[in-house]
């Protein structure tokens, strides 16, 4: 992302994701972009995002948009609803009327899933740490606290990469997963050199860190900048289910369901700080 103009640039670091100046014409520049691939104007609006830029994962492809000129291809506009049930007439909407009136050979669901958090929901939630209480529990009890997002208090000795509270899903993956990597291998080399057999994170530690991610976070539209927007980036798509998997609760803020999960200051300053707070923030035993 680049400033519209120089006197646009704003905070360099973050750029239309908290100069809602300059996201707006990178807004109209993309729309305008779509409406120019798609064909039929009433189709090429309802594909056009109404939030900010960045808010959601960004569409970057060459045939996305030009698919939707094809005479085999419909889009349907549940206008914010969702499907409501499957049955022998295929999908039904929120008001039971059938959202097709052809037979289906086959249908294809992309439901989405709970990012980042799912695991610590489910197989690694069961983990217990030294005081008896889950991984699960914790973050359902204090929300997600780590340090650097590679340890987390209470849980000695273990390890996770590209997770909550480090840049994941917001930089490559994979060049981060080797910082990371680089980081842990350092971490067990100073153990081992000095004889170290566990490693835990100061409770302070991951307070302080959880406070720099939600403070980094606030500068962008997934805190709230230029209206906020709900996106999975910010949990607005987790929902509580029974053990059937029957829906309890939907979660509802501004700015989506709670806490932005992974670090959103790039993957410059998040090494940066790696290298900054270094092991300071650790406990050795």
């Amino acid at each position: 992302f680049g400033a519209a103009e120089d006197e646009d640039a704003g905070d360099s670091s973050f750029g239309p994701l908290s100069n809602m100046k300059v996201n707006n014409k990178l807004k109209a520049y993309l729309s305008l972009k779509i409406r120019q691939e798609v064909d039929d104007p009433e189709i090429a609006r309802k594909l056009t995002p109404k939030y900010p830029v960045a808010c959601k994962r960004l569409c970057i492809t060459d045939d996305y948009w030009k698919t939707f000129n094809k005479p085999n291809v419909t889009l349907i506009d549940l206008g914010g609803k969702s499907v409501k049930t499957v049955g022998k007439g295929g999908p039904y909407d929120h008001e039971n009327k059938p959202l097709l009136r052809k037979p289906l050979d086959v249908l294809i669901f992309a439901t989405g899933f709970n990012a980042m958090t799912g695991a610590a929901d489910g197989q690694i939630g069961v983990l217990k740490g030294v005081n008896g209480v889950t991984l699960g529990e914790k973050y359902s009890k204090h929300g997600i606290e780590t340090y650097l997002g590679m340890l987390t208090h209470g849980f000695p000795n273990c390890f996770f990469m590209v997770g909550p509270q480090s840049c994941s899903v917001l930089g490559n993956m994979i060049n981060e997963g080797e910082k990371q990597a680089d980081w842990l291998i350092a971490l067990l080399k100073k153990m081992r050199k000095e004889n170290y057999h566990f490693v835990n994170v100061k409770r302070e530690s991951e307070i302080e860190w959880a406070k720099v991610c939600k403070e980094t976070t606030a500068k962008t539209v997934w805190g709230g900048v230029g209206g906020g927007c709900k996106s999975w980036y910010n949990k607005a798509n987790v929902a509580k289910r029974d053990k059937d998997g029957n829906l309890i609760d939907v979660k509802e803020t501004i700015t989506g369901g709670g806490d932005v999960l992974p670090f959103t200051g790039g993957e410059t300053r998040y090494r940066e700080l790696c290298v900054e707070y270094g092991f300071s923030g650790l406990d050795f035993e």
